[in-house]
C-alpha cells in the first residue's frame, strides 16, 4: 500500500509540473496586461515543485522506517538501500501514467519529454538496482537463500518482473523512441501500448513487494535451528532417560544380590 502511494503521489505531481509548464509558457507569450496572472502561474508552480521535493523525500523516508529495513544491520546501510530503491521505483512508475497522457498527442512536440525521461531513467534504473542488490545482500544470509527459502524466492520474482521491465524500456529507448521524429503517430500508439504493459508488470512489481513485506527473511534457518534444537533437546532428554534407567537397573540388581 505505501509503494501504490507513494507512486500515485510522484505521478501526480509528474502531472502537476506539466500543466504548470505549458501554463507558464502561454503565460510569458501574453501581453504585459496579463503578467499578474502569468505570476499567478508561476507561483502556483513553485508550490507544486515544491510538493514533488516534499512527496519525494518523505514518502521514501516513510518506507524505509518501517519493515524489515528497521531490523536489518547496519541500520543505516539497509534504511538508506530501501530509500533509494523506493525513490528511483517511484519515479519510474509515476511517470509511466505522465508518458502515456503526453503520448495522445501524437506529435514531435512530445520527442524531448522522452529523451529528458530516457536519460533521467538510466540513473533511476542504476539506484534501483544498487539498492535492491544491497537490501537483499544485508537479508540473506547465504547466495543459497535465494532458492532454499520462501523470501529468497519472491526475490527472484520481483527480479524477473524488474528484468522483463528493462526488456521493454530498453526497446522504447532504442527502437520506438528513434521512430518518434519519422512517423510520430505510429511509434506514439506502439509507445502506449508498451507503457500499458509497462504499468502491468509494475502492478506485479508492487504486488510481489507487498508479499515480500510480510515475510521473514530468516523464517527458513530459524525454523531449520529450531528443529536442530528440538533434536538436540530431545537427545539430551533420551541419553538422561537411559542413564537413569540404567543406574536404576544397576541399583536394583546390587540391592537383590545382597539380600
Amino acid at each position: 500500500a505505501g509503494v501504490a502511494a507513494l507512486c500515485s503521489a510522484i505521478a501526480g505531481a509528474a502531472l502537476a509540473l506539466g500543466a504548470s509548464g505549458a501554463s507558464g509558457t502561454s503565460g510569458t507569450s501574453g501581453t504585459s496586461g496579463t503578467s499578474g496572472t502569468s505570476g499567478a502561474r508561476v507561483s502556483r508552480a513553485g508550490v507544486r515543485r515544491l510538493l514533488l521535493v516534499f512527496a519525494a523525500l518523505a514518502l521514501p523516508a516513510s518506507v524505509a522506517l518501517t519493515g524489515h529495513a528497521v531490523a536489518a544491520r547496519p541500520a543505516w546501510l539497509a534504511m538508506a538501500a530501501v530509500a533509494l530503491h523506493a525513490l528511483a521505483a517511484a519515479f519510474w512508475a509515476g511517470s509511466l501514467l505522465a508518458l502515456w497522457l503526453l503520448l495522445r498527442r501524437a506529435d514531435a512536440a512530445a520527442a524531448p519529454a522522452l529523451r529528458r525521461f530516457s536519460s533521467i531513467a538510466t540513473a533511476a534504473v542504476a539506484l534501483l538496482l544498487a539498492g535492491g542488490v544491497a537490501f537483499a545482500a544485508l537479508q540473506l544470509q547465504d547466495v543459497r537463500d535465494l532458492v532454499d527459502t520462501r523470501y529468497g524466492n519472491l526475490i527472484l520474482a520481483k527480479a524477473g518482473v524488474l528484468f522483463a521491465l528493462l526488456l521493454l524500456a530498453a526497446r522504447n529507448r532504442w527502437v520506438l523512441l528513434p521512430r518518434f521524429a519519422h512517423d510520430p503517430v505510429r511509434a506514439a500508439v506502439a509507445l502506449r501500448r508498451a507503457i500499458v504493459l509497462e504499468m502491468t508488470l509494475v502492478g506485479a512489481a508492487v504486488a510481489v513487494a507487498a508479499v515480500l513485506s510480510a515475510t521473514p527473511p530468516h523464517a527458513h534457518a530459524a525454523a531449520a535451528a529450531g528443529t536442530a534444537g528440538m533434536k538436540m533437546d530431545l537427545g539430551t532428554s533420551t541419553s538422561t532417560s537411559t542413564s537413569t534407567s540404567t543406574s536404576t537397573s544397576t541399583g536394583t540388581g546390587t540391592g537383590t544380590g545382597t539380600g
